[in-house]
């Protein structure tokens, strides 16, 4: 979260984006802060809100899942061809779905960005022989409403456009379009074809989702909820800063104030301030030394008035010199008391902070000094002129350079008249010296019998040749270079990489022979060549600040020129319709849509050119590259560069301590993690208990039917019930046959005529009221009363 932090999000887009970047983050298994840093730079380069992060973290999930683009090579890819694919409308999706493309092919995310890059330049704004080539072809960069096309159209019409050429003819031809380095990137898109680029765009628009599908698989568990709790840490990280921030700029702000009301103090008044606090200063080393004499001068004084005591007539005019100390005596005693040392102090810092400042005012980048001490007068004069022609030439290749310039005729010419003026003067230089060391020989063999005629004649060859073989190596210099500009500005391309390097050791080889020759002596050489190598980064970093200026003032006359046109344009549109009715209220707003484009596609064209111009003068700027304002090309003072010092610090500082809170975390999460792995040992444990009970158990019931006995058991029950039904029934059967006996008994019934007498009727009747209220044991008393 530093990285969208140092990108100037605040701490609430940073909360806002973060679920977008945590679930990329989750879904790719890349850190969080290469996530950040590719997220947010595809929020700054598409202009998008912070809450579109979930959208981009999407695209960055599904662009991984179709092709062989990783999060990595994405954040290359938006670092080289971003900024230009959004300038020309270019949406996130396709130039994603390019890259992925590119990147199958086998190129890396680093020259899949550059070489996509490099042919959104070339093809948008071609150079005269490359608009000649794309006219041939019958190929144009932009659709007929003079927008720049997509990349899916881009490459299905320079297929078309090439189809009838040999490979080897399309590879040259693309070559001459979009340069050597990017060749390889476009072949790989033509390849793949249209179809591709626009399925895979597809895939990426709806992609909605995909992140957070993805980072759910990849973060199920205790491993998810704990980076989401670092995650949660590292933003009260942020936020703290953010609260503190502020009172640091503060702080730094009102030391600016003061330094600022001093600079711009009277001139006067700033060298009163200087010689007081010397003085007092001066005062304050002496000080101590000076009050110990004083504290001495009451106790001679005392002496010699005793002395005097005894000649009285000198007493007076000894008296006289003691009342001639005494205010000498206050006043240094003044200087000594807390009043004194208390002005001294702020005097001595006053001095300090004065020394300071001038210091702060100077800019980090120093002034180039190739001479320094040592270095004769004359030596500087004819060194001076040759080194402003040095610094002069450097700095047109670093232009071209940086500007990525397609070389012409009259730039070839002018740098060719530099490195020949130079080599004029090392060729003047070393004929003069030779002329001397000849002359000096000639006089030596004149006076001189040792050698022959001959051998002296062959030792004055010897140097001759000596001679012309330097000379011509000198002059092989500015051929080279004359070649490599006049072949650069014939085919009207930008020199390659080794032809700017071979000029660069080639220059540095005659600077090298200027010092030689242009030196009074050997001693100011190596201090000179010494030099050189000390300042050669400095050189290098103003030169590099220089170009980012040029840019920057071209970006602003380009961006006033567009809107002066517009300006220009948008009032004859008004003057046609509204006063000579010449167009209509429709022909007149869509000549103002045009307008308007055209002027925001020349405001974004310069941005995007100074922007290129900038990234290109960091590299050369190399250990510089903090010590300049790039988006002006100024160089920044101490003071400005302590100040970005301490901000950057202060975000470390915000990173470090997120970095250990993660640290105690991921200690607590071990912790954890030990108890977690005891309690699931203990339920393998368990587990393998169960187990072991439940196959003894199924070992002693393997030979039981339990089916079986559950019939038995069934049937055995229902057998005992029949049983006990059929013993109630014979019961009943066997009550049944004893009552007839019993009623008979009870009636006095002994034949079958007696049944139907009155007296056996009156019988039964009261037998009828016997039985009814007789209870079963009397019953059965009865029943044995009958039987017997």
């Amino acid at each position: 979260m530093t990285e969208m932090a140092a990108k100037g999000f605040s701490a609430t887009q940073i909360i806002a984006a973060m679920p977008g970047v945590i679930a990329a983050s989750e879904a790719s298994g890349e850190s969080l802060a290469l996530t950040a840093d590719t997220v947010s730079s595809a929020l700054n380069i598409w202009a998008l809100e912070a809450g579109e992060a979930g959208r981009v973290a999407d695209i960055l999930a599904t662009s991984a899942n179709v092709s062989a683009a990783g999060i990595t090579d994405l954040g290359y890819v938006l670092k080289y061809a971003g900024a230009p694919a959004s300038a020309l409308g270019i949406s996130l999706e396709e130039l994603a779905a390019a890259a992925g493309l590119v990147i199958d092919a086998g190129i890396d995310g680093s020259s899949a960005g550059t070489s996509l890059r490099a042919s959104l330049l070339a093809l948008n704004n071609p150079a005269k022989a490359q608009a000649k080539i794309m006219k041939e072809l019958g190929f144009s960069f932009q659709d007929g409403e003079g927008n720049a096309k997509g990349l899916a159209e881009m490459i299905r019409d320079m297929t078309s456009a090439t189809e009838h050429m040999s490979e080897a003819d399309k590879v040259a031809t693309l070559g001459k379009l979009v340069g050597t380095e990017a060749v390889s990137g476009f072949l790989a898109l033509m390849k793949a074809g249209p179809d591709a680029i626009n399925a895979n765009t597809k895939a990426l628009e709806n992609s909605a989702g995909a992140s957070q599908e993805a980072a759910d698989k990849m973060m199920g568990g205790i491993g998810g909820a704990w980076e989401e709790m670092m995650g949660a840490f590292e933003s009260a990280a942020i936020l703290i800063g953010d609260v503190l921030v502020p009172y640091v700029t503060s702080f730094a702000k009102k030391i600016g104030e003061l330094v600022d009301k001093f600079n711009n103090a009277s001139p006067a008044f700033q060298d009163l301030v200087v010689k007081g606090t010397a003085i007092a200063g001066a005062l304050l080393l002496i000080g101590g030394p000076l009050l110990m004499l004083v504290g001495a001068i009451p106790s001679i004084i005392a002496g010699i008035t005793s002395v005097v005591t005894v000649f009285g007539a000198a007493k007076l005019a000894i008296a006289g010199l003691a009342t001639g100390i005494g205010p000498l005596s206050a006043a240094l005693t003044f200087l000594s008391g807390p009043i004194g040392l208390t002005i001294a102090a702020i005097a001595g810092i006053t001095v300090g902070v004065i020394a300071l400042v001038r210091h702060l005012k100077q800019d980090a980048i120093p002034e180039v000094d190739r001479f320094g001490k040592g270095v004769s007068d004359a030596t500087k004069e004819a060194l001076g002129g040759f080194f402003e022609l040095s610094d002069g030439a450097s700095q047109a290749i670093a232009d071209m350079s940086i500007n990525s310039s397609r070389i012409t005729g009259e730039m070839a010419t002018d740098l060719i008249g530099k490195y020949s003026e130079m080599n004029k003067q090392i060729l003047s230089a070393m004929n003069e010296r030779h002329a001397a060391q000849e002359a000096s020989m000639a006089s030596f063999f004149a006076n001189s019998s040792v050698l022959t005629d001959e051998q002296e004649a062959a030792i004055l060859q010897k140097q001759q040749n000596s001679h012309d073989l330097q000379v011509m190596a000198q002059e092989a210099k500015e051929t080279r270079i004359a070649e490599i500009m006049n072949a650069a500005a014939e085919a009207n391309r930008r020199l390659t990489q080794s032809e700017q390097d071979e000029i660069n050791s080639i220059q540095k080889s005659m600077n090298e022979n200027a010092v030689k020759y242009l030196s009074q002596s050997e001693v100011e050489q190596k201090i000179i060549m010494e030099r050189l190598k000390e300042t050669a980064g400095d050189l290098s970093a103003k030169q590099a600040a220089e170009v980012a200026k040029n840019s920057a003032v071209q970006r602003e006359k380009a961006v006033t020129e567009a809107e002066a046109q517009y300006d220009q344009t948008i009032a004859e549109i008004i003057r046609m319709r509204d006063e000579t009715g010449a167009i209509t209220e429709e022909q007149a707003a869509q000549m103002i849509a045009e307008a308007t484009r055209a002027r925001d596609g020349s405001v974004k064209q310069a941005e995007l050119m100074h922007q290129e111009v900038v990234e290109r003068a960091k590299a050369q700027a190399g250990e510089h590259i903090d010590n300049v304002n790039w988006e002006t090309g100024e160089v920044l003072s101490k003071w400005e560069v302590f100040k970005n010092g301490v901000a950057a610090k202060w975000r470390e500082i915000v990173k470090a301590t997120g970095l250990k809170i993660g640290e105690m975390v991921i200690g607590v999460k071990k912790k954890f993690e030990e108890i977690r792995d005891g309690v699931l040992e203990k339920m393998v444990e368990v587990k393998e208990k169960i187990e072991t009970g439940w196959k003894t158990a199924e070992a002693f019931l393997k030979g039981i039917n339990l089916l079986q006995i559950g019939k038995d058991v069934v049937q055995g029950l229902i057998d005992g019930i029949s049983g006990k039904f059929k013993d109630v029934k014979a019961k009943v059967s066997e009550l049944a046959n004893l009552l007839p006996d019993v009623v008979k008994n009870l009636l006095g019934i002994h034949s079958p005529i007696e049944k139907s007498s009155p007296k056996t009727k009156k019988r039964a009747a009261k037998l009828a009221v016997l039985l009814k209220t007789m209870k079963p044991s009397e019953k059965i008393q009865a029943k044995q009363v009958s039987f017997a």
